[in-house]
Order: structure tokens, then sequence, then C-alpha cells
């Protein structure tokens, strides 16, 4: 290792090689606390897994992501609706695409389904 001084501020000159297996080391690093953090928050009920078929459906967007929560919760559209307020015909709207839902309505859903709003935007 060569160290060089520039403007008063040394800095540490290493091989590249060197230089890469450090930064490798801290993203792997950084990866195993992203990875030990997601498991406390699941044993904690912070977080829940998905199955894939859901995650991949969500991720897609050409579904309804109302009707793919409600149907992950195992909830019918009548139950949704009595829990939420909002009318079965306005559900049935909501998910087939033909109405946008309020923000008001988005809130509900998301409470009633147990998810962030944004897990329903």
């Amino acid at each position: 290792m060569q160290t060089l001084i520039i403007e008063n501020k040394e800095f540490a000159v290493i091989p590249m090689n060197d230089y890469e297996l450090l930064r490798q080391s801290s993203e792997d690093f950084e990866d195993e606390v992203a990875l030990l953090q997601a498991r406390v928050n699941i044993e904690n009920g912070d977080e829940e897994i998905l199955p894939a078929s859901l995650a991949e459906k969500l991720i897609l967007g050409n579904q309804s992501k109302v009707k793919l929560w409600r149907e992950y919760r195992e909830i019918s559209a009548s139950e949704l609706a009595k829990q939420t307020s909002i009318d079965s015909s306005s559900i049935s709207r909501i998910e087939s695409g033909k109405r946008e839902p309020t923000l008001s309505q988005i809130k509900t859903l998301a409470l009633a389904l147990d998810v962030d709003i944004d897990d329903l935007i």
C-alpha cells in the first residue's frame, strides 16, 4: 500500500484487485445485514412472506391489486364490501378496472386487506 497526500488529505493507494475485494466484502456485509433485518421483521410480524405467484402478479401489474390481495387474504367481495362500507358494485368496478378508487377508499381497502396503501397503488 502507498499513501498520497493531496490538498493536505492523506489517501491510501491499493492495488485494484484489493479494492474490488474490499468493495465486494462491503456489499456482501450490507446484504447480510439486510437479510438479518428482514428475518427479524418477519419474526416480529412486521413483514410477511408472499408466495412467488402473488409477487409476480403484483409486479406485472396487469391485474387489480385489490382483487389479488382480497383473494390472497381469502376474503369474498361481499365480505370486503361489508368490512369497508364500500358497496359491492363499487368493489366490482374497482377490481375490474372500470373505476379508480378514491384516496379514502384506498385507505379503507388497505386497512381491511392488511396492506400498506402503496401496495394498492
